[in-house]
């Protein structure tokens, strides 16, 4: 079957709740968790796409890619597959220990448990579990490494099972709830399925490009799912599950940093991001910059302020797209002023 590129773009809009929107905890386990480093963006993600704020059953973690992600506690199986284990051997921690570290594992052991037994249901705060290292003996010289801000024990004891980011308090941390381990390719397999489901129609680089794995595996992966295909711009993309009809394309989406409709497929093949905008949204450190989607392109970005919003457009906008832009500022920060900076 052949779609035009809006169709493309319609049907990603659909399946990303974009069109239509869904429970929190459908919406980031759909979509594999959404990136969470910087919790406002992970917040902004979630309320274009749910009308219920409510955080419940939500836990944050370090998950696909290396990156902290917000998703549901039920779905710590699916990244934690084969349980709870020792977290010198989490792929932190033996990157932080094959890079060198000034504490000895004896002695991150020892600050480990130490966190590890401060931790409840009731999220405790970063300062709080560095004063009771500190009153266990942590030094001065120790504390940048056990408090790495790259992830030090929170991150080991967060990719062993142990502990998870609390949803709702940036920097605060809960006992990781109990979970039953499953077989890793079966959690690989769901994995595939949803983004499939939920990012479709998407091409093989794509897949790619979100999961970082090998060519290989996806194609092992694939063959049990058995995805149907459709063809855009000469390229194969896979899909499970047609839309029943294509929503309209939104006159404006203010998208967030890290959004998953730009993070989740290869950047250069993206139908929403015109190549020449693509430096202004992904810049050389890693930052993915929030971004004004119109009329299903990609045509500005912007930033929130104490007391306004200030938007910088790529290219002429009309005066439809202007006045769509005022509305949705105005809905989404009824208290602010919306800035339009020129254009650059």
């Amino acid at each position: 079957m052949e779609i035009t590129l809006r169709e493309l773009k319609q049907w990603r809009l659909q399946a990303q709740f974009l069109a239509e929107k869904g429970a929190p905890a459908a919406v980031t386990g759909g979509l594999c968790g959404i990136q969470a480093q910087y919790a406002a963006n992970a917040v902004h993600a979630l309320s274009i796409r749910s009308d219920n704020p409510e955080m419940d059953g939500l836990v944050k973690s370090w998950t696909l890619r290396g990156t902290l992600h917000l998703f549901p506690a039920d779905d710590l199986p699916l990244y934690l597959p084969e349980g709870r284990c020792d977290f010198f051997d989490t792929p932190y921690g033996q990157w932080r220990y094959g890079h060198g570290c000034e504490v000895s594992r004896e002695r991150m052991a020892f600050f480990a448990d130490v966190v590890r037994d401060a931790l409840s249901a009731v999220p405790v705060t970063r300062d709080d579990l560095k004063a009771l290292c500190r009153e266990r003996g942590m030094t001065d010289a120790e504390e940048p490494w056990v408090f790495d801000g790259w992830g030090g024990v929170i991150r080991m004891l967060a990719e062993s099972g142990h502990l998870c980011l609390s949803a709702r308090e940036n920097r605060a941390y809960i006992r990781c709830p109990a979970f039953t381990p499953m077989d890793a390719d079966q959690a690989k397999t769901e994995l595939l399925r949803r983004y499939l489901t939920h990012y479709g129609p998407v091409s093989l680089h794509d897949m790619m490009y979100f999961f970082r794995w090998t060519q290989r595996d996806l194609k092992q992966l694939l063959t049990g799912l058995s995805p149907r295909t459709v063809f855009c711009r000469e390229q194969t993309y896979c899909y499970l599950k047609e839309p029943a009809a294509l929503p309209p394309l939104s006159r404006c989406l203010f998208l967030a940093g890290f959004d998953p409709l730009l993070l989740g497929y290869e950047k250069k093949e993206s139908p929403f991001l015109p190549p020449e905008h693509l430096k202004r949204v992904f810049n050389n450190t890693g930052i993915v910059f929030p971004t004004l989607l119109l009329d299903g392109t990609v045509l500005g970005k912007w930033k929130e302020l104490p007391r306004r919003i200030e938007v910088t457009p790529f290219a002429h906008w009309n005066r439809q797209q202007l006045t769509a832009v005022q509305k949705n500022a105005a809905a989404l920060w009824p208290e602010k002023q919306l800035k339009l900076s020129a254009q650059r």
